[in-house]
């Protein structure tokens, strides 16, 4: 599949299903960026399947409109040779699913990082978008008589506003989401099933996402809601907490994938979820072979997650907007207590991490006595003599 003229190739990024992506550099602007562009074959611009790419490109551009650092932008969809192609930013990096692979343990610090991004992407999804989408004219929305600068919106105007232009993203796993090379920072990308106003964008070569990340009403009912999202995004803080899915797909290759599909659904149904402290310690000795792990997460995340992850649709937060409320307390505790109450919180915590700190000392120290000991062994008994 050729590209335009106006493109110079830098680099074949990908050959999905329905589209090819490149790196490629603007010959005219310099500007450096990946493009997409369609396999199916396209007549003209009235096209059924143009337009639902255009669809799905509305999507992203009017979630682009608010410059979120963690969600992909694309930029001027349009058709060029009978194909569909639309240019976004070229995010250098691995995607998460591979980044876990390679690390095997995530440090606190850089889940605590990707959380905390991830949270607030789909926040801005779920909740935040309105404010950069509304208009005061097609909205109703009065301005405030003593400041014609502010807009008037009551929590009755809001929640209009909120199920007016929401976007869910209806598709979270960890092939979806791209660790910058730069900064570390995470992107999160393709929406090709978003759902907008109650209408489904299906462009992905998945008819409904990955299994492993699926919520239960998915494939019990097929109604989607905010809360989906969060499940999916319960199933990925869950992955980069214990180094796993909490229900993986187990023997693809050996057995009929229907059959291994259908097991990990029910589980989704009607499963326990998994501790997490013991899948992480075994991450951790994956890792640091001899090293002894000591918990290194607050109960309170695992916590969140589990609420994430429960069962019913009513039992989980509403949306990210309301998971990221709980998040930040976990973020911020200052906010939440009194005084003596943080200075003891804080003190355990600092506890909890000097304990944590020691046993990797004294494991690391045994260590070094070991290898002593046995060098010492090799100097008194010189082999061959």
């Amino acid at each position: 599949m050729a590209l335009p003229a106006e493109y110079e190739n830098l680099k074949f990024i990908g050959d999905g299903a329905f589209a090819q992506v490149y790196k490629v550099r603007h010959r005219t602007l310099k500007y450096v960026r990946a493009v997409k562009i369609s396999k199916q074959y396209v007549k003209d611009e009235q096209d059924p399947a143009y337009l639902k790419f255009l669809n799905e490109c509305s999507v992203l551009l009017r979630l682009g409109s608010g410059g979120h650092p963690n969600i992909v932008r694309i930029f001027n969809p349009r058709m060029v040779d009978h194909s569909a192609m639309v240019e976004m930013d070229y995010v250098d990096g691995e995607t998460m699913c591979s980044y876990l692979e390679k690390e095997v343990f995530i440090r606190m610090d850089e889940f605590m990082r990707f959380a905390q991004e991830m949270i607030d992407a789909l926040a801005y999804c779920h909740h935040d978008i309105y404010r950069f989408l509304m208009d005061a004219n097609s909205d109703d929305i009065p301005l405030d008589p003593e400041d014609a600068q502010h807009l008037l919106i009551t929590p009755e105007k809001e929640r209009e506003l909120v199920e007016r232009y929401a976007v869910i993203h209806n598709d979270l796993h960890s092939n979806n989401i791209i660790r910058r090379r730069y900064d570390g920072r995470y992107v999160l990308l393709d929406f090709g099933l978003a759902i907008q106003n109650g209408n489904c964008i299906k462009s992905s070569s998945r008819r409904d996402g990955a299994p492993e990340y699926q919520a239960p009403e998915k494939f019990d009912t097929g109604n989607v809601t905010a809360a989906t999202d969060v499940y999916s995004l319960g199933v990925l803080l869950f992955e980069m907490l214990a180094g796993r899915v909490p229900y993986p797909l187990v023997g693809m290759e050996e057995r009929n994938p229907i059959a291994v599909i259908s097991e990990v659904q029910e589980a989704h149904r009607s499963a326990e979820i998994p501790e997490i402290a013991p899948l992480r310690m075994e991450a951790f000795q994956k890792k640091y072979p001899g090293r002894i792990y000591a918990v290194d997460y607050p109960a309170e995340l695992e916590r969140i997650i589990r609420k994430c992850l429960a069962k019913k649709v009513e039992d989980r937060y509403a949306d990210a907007y309301e998971l990221r409320e709980d998040f930040n307390k976990l973020l911020h505790p200052e906010q939440n207590r009194g005084g003596a109450e943080h200075d003891l919180a804080r003190a355990r915590v600092r506890i909890n991490e000097l304990e944590s700190e020691v046993r990797r000392l004294t494991s690391e120290k045994e260590d070094v006595f070991q290898a002593y000991m046995k060098l010492e062994n090799e100097i008194r008994e010189p082999k061959g003599l």
